[in-house]
């Protein structure tokens, strides 16, 4: 009899949950807007829309998924069009000090060959921008939010395989031959353990994590009367740490101090524009989806998006959320370390984003964009008109204020 019973309430529940799935699909229909897309233009009513809510806030936030060639296209016609309503900042996922080599770049004559030879001597050097498509969104978005030194706000850890530019920076701001040399040993010792990562195909041999405290301290006491360089020595310092924890396995820490990092980095910059006399500087940011959400994030930590929000709300503004769905098709996961296949991975979204299911099924054809209002299904779910979902999901609704579903993405080029 209690097997009876016992079996009898797991019917019930999933029973339960997929009328609330079946309800859910519903409501989500009711607020679907159609975006037509294409490499060299948007339109449709789910753009203008999505223009309209831009225009009202001081944040706009872009959830995406890494390595596909519409998201940056995406990003670039939408900071085309809401640039009129006074943005004028990019927050990018990519260390501070990148700032010194992507302005290098976007100020050359040809950003586009300068970015292909330094990504042809620094492989995997800029996370993210190894990437043709990213470097070209950015360009037209530097030029866009007014091509100025602090239009770009890179505001993540360094990356892992990024060390060779910064020991070159170093090498060139040297005051004297004795912190030259240990710059250029330095670089020496980076270039030689990268080449021999990627001989291994190990990710975890290059540099970085071989260096110690008093490395740094040696680096710092050598290049104390630059803070410039002093600053690129600290952030070293910080994303070894951060990588370390990983490492050791100590991941949920290390995803916590490297948002904290996050948070530290764009007050820097955010500071500044204050200090420059902007009242309340507008930005736009475009980050792996988990950054971007409002409240509590995939990993269970309070992250940037969320600060965004806080802040927006602090000043009397508002932060608008979009998480960018893609359905199938191809992404870049070649990373130098794997198979050059991963240049052109299958992909499949409900693999990536599981509680994304109720999304997907909105899909009828693959001429169209979806844009998905969800501020009204959060009045059903305060409600508990919708009940009983996935966590995931439900949380994922009170996130984001909208939900792009792509129904066919395109893996991005490298340079």
């Amino acid at each position: 009899m209690y097997k009876l019973i016992s079996f009898l309430s797991i019917v019930l529940r999933v029973t339960n949950s997929l009328a609330q799935d079946s309800l859910l699909q519903v409501e989500l229909k009711k607020h679907i807007k159609l975006l037509n897309f294409s490499e060299w233009q948007i339109s449709g009513d789910g753009f203008e829309w999505i223009k309209q809510e831009s225009e009202e806030a001081q944040f706009v936030l872009i959830g995406e998924e890494h390595g596909l060639k519409e998201v940056p296209q995406f990003v670039t016609h939408l900071s085309e069009e809401i640039q009129a309503y006074g943005f004028n900042h990019f927050v990018t996922e990519a260390g501070p000090n990148t700032s010194i080599d992507l302005l290098k770049a976007l100020q050359s004559d040809n950003y586009s060959e300068s970015f292909k030879a330094y990504f042809d001597q620094n492989p995997l050097g800029i996370a993210f921008y190894f990437w043709k498509n990213e470097t070209e969104m950015l360009y037209k978005i530097y030029q866009n939010f007014g091509a100025s030194d602090q239009t770009l706000w890179p505001i993540d850890q360094e990356f892992i395989v990024s060390l060779r530019p910064y020991f070159k920076h170093l090498e060139n701001k040297a005051p004297d031959a004795d912190s030259k040399a240990l710059a250029l040993k330095h670089y020496e010792k980076a270039d030689s353990a990268f080449n021999k990562a990627i001989i291994d195909k190990n990710f975890g041999g290059v540099l970085l994590y071989s260096l110690k405290e008093e490395d740094f301290s040696k680096l710092r006491k050598e290049f104390s009367g630059s803070p410039e360089s002093v600053q690129i020595i600290n952030d070293l310092q910080e994303s070894r740490h951060i990588y370390s924890l990983f490492a050791k396995g100590k991941i949920y820490q290390s995803n916590l101090d490297r948002i904290a990092h996050m948070k530290e980095n764009f007050h820097r910059f955010y500071n500044k524009a204050i200090q420059n006399g902007e009242s309340k500087p507008k930005a736009v940011f475009k980050f792996g989806m988990t950054h971007m959400f409002r409240g509590r994030s995939m990993l269970n930590i309070y992250d940037i998006g969320n600060m965004a929000s806080e802040l927006a709300e602090a000043n009397d503004s508002k932060s608008f959320h979009i998480a960018l769905l893609p359905k199938e098709g191809t992404v870049n996961q070649y990373f130098l370390f794997n198979d050059p296949a991963a240049k052109q991975a299958p992909y499949d979204g409900k693999k990536s984003f599981k509680f994304a299911k109720p999304f997907f099924n909105l899909v009828e054809n693959n001429d169209d964009w979806l844009v998905v209002d969800l501020k009204p299904i959060r009045e059903l779910l305060f409600k508990n008109k919708i009940k009983d979902l996935d966590p995931a999901l439900e949380n994922f609704i009170w996130s984001f204020d909208c939900a792009i579903v792509m129904p066919t993405v395109t893996a991005a080029e490298n340079h």
